[in-house]
């Protein structure tokens, strides 16, 4: 069983620190003025524009000049067309494609989701102090272990955080 001490102890923690998630592949290249899809191969990807808003752009860059700004960039390995679809697509479909040297950023902040959606789900994040936390952890009863421990978040709960959180 974890202890009030523990639960106050991560509910501080997450309440005190944010990492900030490293920047996406997809929203790289929004950023970068989006890619011209003059083949059809980013499209055929994404499904229509509509789902993933500046990925394609008339005025972006081709997809072998974005392929080389991603490979300087630490995205992708090679500076290849197939390297920058393929890399577009898993950053579309899994939990995002980052810079090598943002792995271990995206890999705290990831941890961090972890702990803020266990006690959120516990009804915790809300509260306003460890006071409060308290006394709603003495309403709840014992809580297990496996509430707090590290599973994984999936895309779309990463997704649904909102870029501040009310603390």
């Amino acid at each position: 069983m974890t202890t009030d001490k523990q639960i106050t102890g991560l509910w501080t923690f997450v309440r005190s620190f944010r990492p900030i998630k490293p920047e996406r592949l997809c929203t790289f290249i929004v950023a970068q003025g989006g890619v011209s899809d003059r083949g059809g191969n980013v499209r055929k990807l994404i499904g229509s524009t509509r789902s993933r808003p500046g990925l394609i752009a008339h005025r972006g860059r081709s997809l072998d000049r974005m392929a080389e700004l991603c490979c300087e960039q630490g995205f992708i390995e090679a500076a290849t067309e197939r390297a920058l679809l393929d890399a577009i697509d898993l950053d579309l479909t899994s939990e995002g494609v980052y810079r090598l040297c943002d792995l271990d950023a995206y890999q705290e902040w990831r941890e961090w989701m972890m702990y803020y959606y266990s006690l959120d789900k516990l009804g915790l994040m809300h509260l306003q102090s460890v006071a409060q936390v308290l006394r709603a952890l003495a309403t709840m009863g014992p809580i297990d272990d496996e509430a707090l421990q590290s599973q994984p978040v999936e895309s779309q709960d990463v997704a649904e955080v909102p870029e501040s959180v009310p603390f």
